[in-house]
């Protein structure tokens, strides 16, 4: 399928812009739409600032906005349909960080006990082992360890003996590898469709040895360093 985000899938319903593109034609006087409606107050917004900043935009536009869930209605108590919105846009918010704390701490739990999660990083591979969830483990599924990686371990250790005790640049370790890419094997991407079969001075060459971490838009991995420390 050609096209990027949306344009790749085949969904039946035009779309026709993004919030932003909604909250510009608002104020025109020749919007195509009177009002604005959503299946929730949590679809416009996670977060509560955020919602109520559109909501509030939309507003100084005189246009209203519904939720499905919600009463429909431009009659009765404005207060106490303010009341539902808010508490609705309390929960949506407590939802997405309940579920974001939830998932972190789980992902914190994983690594402490010992286990990787995606490719390992340069200087270790994997070592499989039977799922501990017995419904898992009868369907084939495995978790996985690190452990040193025999060949690509020493160069992780030949790349810090370089930097420390010659303290050459990364651009001189590169060059240095990229001289016998048979006895230094560069790193590869997971998939390998990106790969450049060469060393170059990026991330990884700066902390070859970095452990896979599982990454949460928005959130910072402090408590992999604090699980790295325990377990040092």
């Amino acid at each position: 399928m050609a096209g990027t985000g949306y344009e790749r899938f085949d969904i039946p319903i035009a779309r026709d812009g993004g919030i932003a593109d909604l909250l510009d034609e608002a104020p025109h006087p020749g919007r195509r739409f009177d009002v604005v409606i959503c299946e929730s107050i949590s679809r416009v917004a996670r977060r509560a600032f955020e919602g109520l900043s559109v909501e509030r935009e939309l507003e100084r536009a005189d246009v209203p906005l519904f939720a499905s869930n919600e009463s429909i209605t431009l009659s009765g108590s404005r207060a106490q349909r303010v009341l539902q919105r808010r508490i609705n846009q309390s929960v949506a918010e407590y939802e997405v960080l309940n579920t974001i704390e939830q998932a972190w701490g789980g992902l914190c739990t994983h690594i402490r006990e010992g286990w990787n999660i995606g490719k390992p990083p340069y200087g270790y591979k994997a070592k499989n082992f039977r799922h501990p969830n017995p419904m898992k483990a009868a369907k084939g599924h495995t978790k996985t360890r690190l452990e040193p990686d025999e060949v690509r371990g020493q160069i992780v250790t030949q790349i810090a003996l370089w930097r420390h005790r010659e303290h050459l640049g990364y651009g001189a370790i590169a060059e240095r590898l990229n001289q016998d890419l048979v006895k230094y094997p560069p790193p590869e991407p997971p998939g390998g469709t990106r790969a450049r079969g060469a060393w170059s001075k990026d991330q990884r060459l700066r902390n070859p040895a970095q452990p896979q971490i599982h990454r949460i838009p928005g959130i910072q991995p402090a408590c992999v360093a604090v699980a790295e420390r325990k377990g040092q």
